[in-house]
């Protein structure tokens, strides 16, 4: 239940730090899980490090949305906060140049992502990675236009953004108020 919760790695740290009995079977199946979690974020980590880096050289600042921002900003270690997939918000001119980068960079479109549309981002693209499949959707807007109105234009919450640092390497994630509305918004649509 705490994987399918995505909680699994947040739950084994601290079931350690309180040293609590936990059946065998169970706790070893948690540390499996943890593991796992570890190398996937080392992975996303990578990835995103590519990506920031070759933008960089591009003058594009994207911004990381969600847990590929929180994963470092928050959490001890990055692989406490699993996720599914990795959103960056860019301006909608940068867009198409960011998705160049990612393909120039092994990502792919996923086909089934064509059937999800939506006009916050473009069709999902995706990887494999250190035995990993990353996803990554690239945002010009933060929600769908007929969902909600949005907080603010694409430009005003890129200058909001705050800065951050992945793996040493800058990166940019929403303001704080921007990111706490997005995250609210998210919750109120998945499982």
């Amino acid at each position: 239940e705490a994987e399918r919760q995505r909680m699994a790695p947040l739950l084994y740290l601290n079931l350690r730090a309180c040293a609590a009995q936990v059946p065998q079977a169970a706790r070893d199946q948690l540390a499996a899980l943890a593991l796992r979690h570890r190398r996937a974020a080392a992975a996303r980590s990578h990835a995103l490090g590519q990506i920031l880096q070759a933008c960089a050289a591009e003058g594009i600042k994207p911004v990381l949305l969600k847990g590929a921002a929180l994963a470092h900003m928050v959490y001890p270690q990055p692989e406490l906060r699993p996720m599914r997939d990795v959103d960056m918000l860019v301006l909608p001119e940068q867009a198409a140049r960011l998705q160049a980068i990612a393909a120039e960079l092994g990502f792919q479109p996923v086909p089934e992502a064509e059937f999800m549309a939506s006009d916050k981002h473009f069709p999902a693209l995706a990887r494999e990675e250190g035995g990993f499949h990353l996803s990554l959707e690239i945002h010009t807007q933060l929600y769908d236009s007929l969902w909600r109105a949005q907080p603010a234009p694409t430009e005003v919450l890129l200058q909001r953004a705050r800065p951050f640092a992945l793996n040493g390497q800058p990166a940019w994630a929403l303001g704080l108020e921007d990111l706490l509305g997005d995250v609210y918004q998210h919750m109120g649509i998945e499982e």
